[in-house]
Order: C-alpha cells, then sequence, then structure tokens
C-alpha cells in the first residue's frame, strides 16, 4: 500500500473535537484541540491583530469530524433509495446546518 492510499483509509481521531479558545486556558497562552483524550493540535498564541482569524481556524477545525459525517450523510442519501429520500435528506440537511454553525461559532 502506497503512502497516499494508507493515509486516505486511515480513520481520523473521532470527534467531537474540543478547543480552548481562551488564550489564558494553557501557560503558555496557546490554544489546543482535543478529540477526546488525543491532542490534535497545538496552535500558538497570536497577537490580537490575528486572533479572530485564528479563532475561526480553530472552530473550523473542531467542525471537521462533524463536516466529514454531514457530507458522508448528504451523499448517503443521494446514493440510497428514493423512496424515503425526501425524509432523509432533510434530516441530512439538517446535520448539515448544525455542522456549518459550529464551524461558524453559531452552535
Amino acid at each position: 500500500m502506497s503512502m497516499t492510499q494508507d493515509t486516505q483509509t486511515r480513520a481520523h481521531t473521532p470527534g467531537p473535537w474540543t478547543s480552548s479558545l481562551d488564550v489564558y486556558a494553557r501557560e503558555d497562552g496557546a490554544s489546543q484541540i482535543k478529540g477526546g483524550n488525543y491532542k490534535i493540535c497545538v496552535l500558538p498564541l497570536f497577537t490580537a491583530e490575528y486572533q479572530p482569524t485564528a479563532d475561526a481556524n480553530v472552530r473550523l477545525m473542531c467542525a471537521a469530524p462533524d463536516l466529514l459525517a454531514a457530507l458522508e450523510a448528504l451523499v448517503s442519501v443521494w446514493e440510497g433509495p428514493r423512496d424515503r429520500a425526501a425524509l432523509a435528506f432533510a434530516d441530512a440537511v439538517n446535520g448539515a446546518r448544525a455542522a456549518i454553525d459550529k464551524a461558524r461559532g453559531r452552535k
């Protein structure tokens, strides 16, 4: 198996992913993203000028598992049987909206 194939089939750290957007949450001022007990990444402290963008990036990263699940649900409905597609599609769209809200910080 090539490295590309291996990384495409390997599962990501399960969600939900959480963050410490409060720069005082860590002694060094960094924000970290965790999936359960696993540290996904640590982001450095940014200046006040760049902090809003950094916070938006953190929210987007934390929403990644939800966004993937929502997209997979939409594709599954699209490729599935049509007899229940409308109800399943509505549920999938609701999941997509929730993931978008999480990424935008609107929970």
